[in-house]
Order: structure tokens, then sequence, then C-alpha cells
């Protein structure tokens, strides 16, 4: 009796005022809002990490993160689509500002792109390549393994790598100086015996490429006693790998370029070999560590197989591996001072890349396509302007004049008439509104020409290899391409499009080549467009950009300009 009555005076003394039920009541009520805003702060907020993403995002490879720091020449780009921030702590409450609130849905707009294009440029490319991945080697009867990776830009044909293991190396060796110890399964056979269809090429049924590039070439031309399929390997690869260590602490990359100078052709090699490491990078062997990582970037080693010289893009290379680029003797010489008594050595990752004849870019490139953004081609360029140090083209000074830049062929294909003509332009578009130029891109670094270019915010040239620099350019810049007569390639207008350029283009016309002109346009000494012709176009293009970013210009009226 008497705890309930200490029990009521207590309760009574706590409840009893009016004034202090309301008070506790409303900080009850406002604590609860409070954490309730917290809890819930996504909800409220509006960042890039908080809207919708691409619905290709979605399908990113997932990365290893804690064993693949990011690279400032490779960098990763696996990373969450969506972060969900953590409970602040009391001292953040008391010092943190609203943020603003969430956006209306309909700002958030998907990509228009169908999944066509997602899976040929987008992120679907390297998600496809990933999934790929099988052994080719039967575990039971081979001492080595290859692992090789697929995907098929076009209905008919298949593009492949290869991460080969347990490699012998003579160093050595005039001919064939890598060796394979692999009895390599039948994929036709095995899915037969399943009743099922085939989804794995056979390894003989590896593509060719142009200038005989790809795995299949090397493997036919720098790997000894290899046929289709391949037999057992002789006991050198054995002995050279049995138990020992390997001869490397890294990647060998064995490359087999198209050729050394030519500017398109180097370009789709080296983006393939970004797309390469990249799928490698994301995906995951058998233990929980990627085939590459970031720390593999420092010993990592290319080795060149084919004899084309160095050209301007020899040191590219190194994006990838830090050490010096190597031709193939140069490295067997180094490697010979660990063979002891000529033996064989032991390689561990040894990689053949997917070749530039691959490249997603250069396939279709005879059909207008209407892909308006690529993630693959975005992330490519950004890394070559940071490994160039160019500038974000958004700190541009806004007032410089509209650069106008052609590009200056000195061999072949030039154009007709063309210091007249430009002169026209210069007069048509004066400084200091306008800089007219025409540039001889043989005679600078790649750097200096991409750094040009991005500066430029009208592309012109005759079709040819200089309108790979579209790539380079600005948003929304404007590039034309002057065609030899009934040439339908489309590839440079799909490019711009991919990057979001205005495109025009122009055809000459047979009767108008220079007289004795056998149809032969890529050795033509001399292309012609007609003086109305060239004008037309170029004062199209120019003043497609008069409006662009914050510039505010007028544009002809009856040929004249207002000023």
């Amino acid at each position: 009796m008497a705890y309930g009555n200490s029990s009521k005076s207590l309760i009574h003394s706590q409840l009893g005022s009016s004034a202090i039920r309301k008070s506790l009541l409303l900080s009850l009520v406002l604590i609860s809002i409070l954490l309730l805003c917290w809890n819930n702060s996504e909800l409220f907020s509006w960042s890039t990490s908080s809207a919708p993403s691409d619905p290709a995002s979605t399908d990113r490879p997932s990365a290893a993160s804690e064993v693949d720091e990011p690279d400032h020449d490779l960098p990763n780009h696996e990373s969450s689509s969506h972060v969900i921030p953590a409970s602040p702590s009391a001292t953040a409450i008391q010092t943190t500002t609203p943020s603003p609130l969430r956006l209306p849905a309909e700002y958030y707009v998907e990509s228009k792109d169908d999944s066509r294009c997602e899976d040929t440029y987008g992120l679907n490319y390297l998600n496809s390549l990933q999934k790929s991945d099988q052994q080719y080697c039967k575990a039971a009867s081979s001492a080595s393994t290859l692992n090789c990776f697929h995907t098929n830009v076009t209905a008919d044909h298949t593009d492949s790598f290869c991460v080969a293991s347990s490699v012998s190396i003579d160093p050595h060796a005039e001919h064939n100086p890598f060796g394979l110890d692999c009895h390599l399964r039948n994929f036709t056979t095995e899915a037969a015996v399943s009743n099922s269809e085939p989804v794995t090429p056979d390894f003989q049924f590896f593509p060719d490429y142009m200038f005989e590039t790809g795995p299949h070439r090397i493997f036919d031309g720098w790997f000894k006693n290899i046929t289709h399929p391949l037999q057992d390997e002789t006991d050198a690869t054995r002995s050279a790998c049995a138990g020992k260590k390997s001869a490397t602490d890294g990647y060998t990359i064995l490359i087999k370029r198209d050729g050394g100078g030519h500017l398109w052709h180097s370009q789709m090699e080296i983006f393939s070999l970004f797309l390469t490491l990249d799928v490698l990078r994301s995906t995951t062997r058998h233990t929980s560590t990627p085939y590459f990582t970031s720390a593999d970037i420092a010993n990592a080693q290319v080795v060149i197989l084919d004899s084309h010289p160095d050209g301007p893009f020899f040191d590219l290379w190194r994006l990838f591996a830090k050490k010096p680029v190597l031709r193939l003797k140069e490295w067997q010489a180094q490697l010979a001072a660990q063979s002891a008594a000529g033996e064989p050595l032991c390689l561990n990752n040894v990689l053949l890349p997917l070749p530039g004849a691959s490249n997603p870019l250069w396939q279709g490139d005879w059909t207008p396509r209407d892909c308006t953004h690529s993630a693959l081609l975005e992330t490519y360029v950004q890394r070559l302007k940071t490994h160039y140090s160019i500038p974000d083209p958004s700190i541009r000074d806004p007032k410089a004049p509209i650069t106008v830049t052609f590009v200056d062929r000195r061999k072949t294909r030039k154009l007709r008439n063309q210091d007249a003509m430009l002169k026209a332009l210069q007069r048509r578009f004066p400084a200091p509104d306008f800089h007219i130029q025409a540039v001889d891109l043989a005679h600078l670094s790649f750097g200096e020409q991409i750094e040009i270019m991005a500066r430029t915010d009208v592309l012109a040239a005759v079709h040819g290899a200089g309108l790979t620099h579209a790539m380079f350019l600005p948003p929304e810049a404007s590039v034309v391409e002057m065609l030899p007569p009934a040439f339908g390639h489309k590839g440079f207008r799909n490019l711009a499009k991919l990057r979001g350029l205005r495109y025009f283009s122009v055809h000459m016309e047979e009767k108008e080549q220079v007289e004795g002109w056998d149809g032969n346009w890529q050795a033509a000494e001399e292309l012609v467009v007609r003086e109305e012709v060239f004008k037309g176009v170029m004062e199209a293009a120019v003043e497609s950009v008069l409006h662009r970013g914050t510039r505010d210009g007028d544009v002809s009226v009856g040929g004249k300009r207002r000023r």
C-alpha cells in the first residue's frame, strides 16, 4: 500500500503540471521528426549519387575495390550508382544545413539510345565480355591454362581476347618462342553431348582480321607446335613451369599492330587494349582477385611482335604498362640472362588483347547509326586528355574566337585551290571573332594535336585519318567531311553523332576530278570540291556553333552577316 501511494505521488510530481506535460510531448514530437528526417535524408536531397542512373549503369561489372585502387592512367569506373548516406552523429545534426529538395522526377531522363546501342557502345559491351570468360584447356591433361573472352558486336562475327598462364618462352628462339601445354576442349562436341547449342566458339574458329592481327594470328605466328586443335606440347613447357617461379612478376602483353603511323588504326588498337584491361580489372578468377589490378600496371610488359616502325603513338602503349615498350628481340635479350644453359623460362600471365579491327567504333561503319552516346568512347577520350593534361573544355574562355581547323594534307588527297578557298573563308569570318587555320598534323606530337582539337569549334577535312580527331573536339562542335565520289563510308559520321557533334558532308563528283583521275581516290594527288559547295558547307558549319554554350552570335541573312 505504501508502495502504491509513493508511486502515485512520484507520477503526480512528474506529470501533474499541464505545462510540463505539453512541453515534454512537444519535445518528443520534435525529436521524432528530426530522427525521421535524418533516416530518410535521401528523400529530401538531390545529388548526382541519388539521382536515377542510366539503365546501363545497373549492369556495370563489379570490381573488387579492396584490391584494385583507382589509377590515374587507367581509372576505375565501376563505382556504385547509388549511395545511401550514413546516419549523422549528434554533432552533425547541430552543424549540417538542410540540403536542397530533390528535383521533380521528370528531370531525370533515361538514355534515348536503344539496347542495341548500349550493347555496342555502352557498358553492356564490357558486361558481355566479362560474362563470357571460358577455360579452353582440359584441366586433367594440361599444364597451361587459356581463358578467352568473347563478344558479338555483329551477328555473324565473334571477337575474342585471351589470357594464358604457364607459358614457356625460349629467349634464344628465332621463331615461335612461346609454348603452351593445352589440350583444347571441343565446345561443339560438349554441346552435342548435352543436347544444346554451342555458345563458346572453338579455338579454330577465332577470326582473322585485316593486316593479320588478333589472337588467332599471334597463336599461329609466335607459338610453337600449334595446330587446330592444339596438340600436346613438348615437355619443354612442363619443365619450364613445373614448380618454378615466373621469369616476370607481371603480365606480358603481346601486341601485333596494323602499322605504326595511321591515326585511326593506332587509336583503335590502343582503345581496344583499354577495353580488354577494363574487363580483366572487373572479372575475378577462381579466387576473389581480379585478373588485372592497378598494381599490375607497374610490372606489366608490352611486347611488340610486328616489325612496323615505331610511329608517333608508340609510347602510348605505356599507358597500360609502366615498363618501356620493347620489341620481341629486345625483350628476349633481357630474358636470356635468366636462362640457364639456354633453357626455356616460364611466364605466368600472357595477354593477347582485342585487336584494333574488333573495336566497336570500327564495326558497321558503312551504315548510318542513330546512337547518340558511348560510355566507352567518353571514357577513352577523357583518359587521353588526362594523360596529356588537356584542360576540360568547360573552362575555355567563352569570348575566345571561334576556331576553324582544316586538316592540311601534304602528300595525297590535297584539296585543289585549298589556299584560295581558306582565304575566302577568312574574309567571310574575319578576326578577331574567328580564327581560320590549316594545320599539318604530321609535324606535331600527338599531345599537341589533341590540344589543338580541344580548342577547335569546327573541324574540316577531306576523308581520311585526320577526322579521327573528332573524338577530341569540345561538346557541340561541328565536323565537315569532304568525301570522294560515290563513297558511302559512315564511320566519321557515326563517331560525330556519338560525341554529340554536328556533322556536315559533301561528296565530290567524278567529272570534277583532276585530269587523268582513274578512280583511285586514296592515291589521288588532288581532289576537287567546287568553291561554292565548299563555301556553303563551311558557312553552315561555322554558323552552327555560334550559339554553343554562352555564345550568342548572329547567323547570316542573304549572304551577309548582321552586326
